[in-house]
């Protein structure tokens, strides 16, 4: 599938908005115990420190779940406009399906491209209805903007279609944990590596054109 970019329509991506999921959010999390943290995250005012103590541990620097959901949703509609293309690589939303109608009807964005996750089975199985509210859905996508060959999918991959003549490979399902570590062309696009805000094409080409082609070893044609 290819996509021309014009003034008015840009492609945009990102993966893992996790809305609704308690445990990811700092303010109200179980995964840790209280004694673990030096200070109660609803006391600390040292707001630096307090990231870095939360991006260590996996959590979002939010104090409600509230709160989070709607700093992705504001985020997304700042830099995502109507006719442009969202390319999202799974694990929308946790607490019920009702959860993926309520994120989706606030986007600004209509025309959302998704690629499934590991925490998308109302969406895998379509539970109220809900691959309605994308264009498709699809574990798996490869697809063309303005002639750059792009791979997309939940997980990232070692190796991928045209990996060893510059194309990319965009994933998520790993939180920014794999970036000290970049395969090829490869990049994770989730929300916690980018503030929040999904990247636009340009983002992503000014990185990847500073990464080198990765050598698969893939048999010459």
């Amino acid at each position: 599938m290819k996509f021309i970019q014009t003034e008015n329509s840009k492609c945009f991506f990102s993966a893992d908005p996790h809305v609704g999921h308690k445990n990811i959010c700092a303010g109200v999390t179980n995964w840790l115990k209280p004694e673990q943290w030096p200070v109660p995250y609803s006391e600390w005012r040292d707001n630096e420190a307090r990231g870095k103590f939360c991006r260590e541990h996996g959590l979002r620097d939010f104090p409600t779940i509230e709160v989070m959901n709607e700093t992705i949703i504001e985020r997304f509609n700042e830099k995502v406009g109507q006719d442009d293309n969202l390319f999202l690589l799974g694990d929308l939303a946790f607490g019920g399906v009702e959860n993926i109608g309520k994120f989706m009807k606030r986007l600004v964005c209509k025309n959302v491209w998704y690629v499934t996750g590991n925490h998308d089975k109302n969406i895998l199985f379509n539970r109220d209805g809900a691959q309605g509210h994308f264009k498709s859905c699809e574990p798996y996508k490869e697809i063309v903007v303005d002639e750059q060959f792009i791979v997309l999918c939940h997980y990232a991959m070692r190796v991928w279609n045209h990996s060893h003549k510059s194309s990319w490979m965009l994933y998520g399902h790993n939180h920014g944990k794999l970036e000290h570590t970049p395969w090829g062309k490869s990049m994770d696009v989730g929300v916690d590596t980018n503030d929040m805000y999904p990247y636009s094409f340009e983002d992503i080409k000014e990185i990847m054109d500073k990464r080198e082609i990765m050598e698969s070893g893939h048999h010459r044609e």
